[in-house]
């Protein structure tokens, strides 16, 4: 797929995703017809999109809470809960840190 269509699956800009190939963190070919088109696998971007397992975003989170998700933001701003992971400009969140 094209840089577009990528992050277009990623939910980013496809300067982020540019900076992403430049250092390395997804693999990327490119073809030098048409005019150097840059090509990413399905494969390449699932590895670089996967998460560890047991993190939450924090809908789920303020699911579980029973809360709105405007009050988990408040916590996260306050330092209350803190985030495990960033990724993409999402927050997760182990199931550890909520209880």
């Amino acid at each position: 797929m094209n840089i577009i269509e990528a992050s277009k699956q990623l939910g980013c800009s496809t300067t982020t995703l540019y900076k992403y190939i430049k250092s390395g963190e997804i693999k990327a070919t490119t073809c030098h017809y048409p005019a150097n088109k840059i090509e990413i696998t399905q494969e390449d971007l699932d590895a670089f999109a996967k998460l560890p397992e047991n993190l939450l975003t924090k809908e789920e989170v303020a699911t579980l809470k029973g809360v709105s998700i405007r009050t988990v933001e408040a916590w996260v701003l306050k330092g209350k809960l803190v985030p495990r992971l960033t990724f993409l400009k999402r927050n997760y969140f182990s199931l550890e840190a909520i209880k």
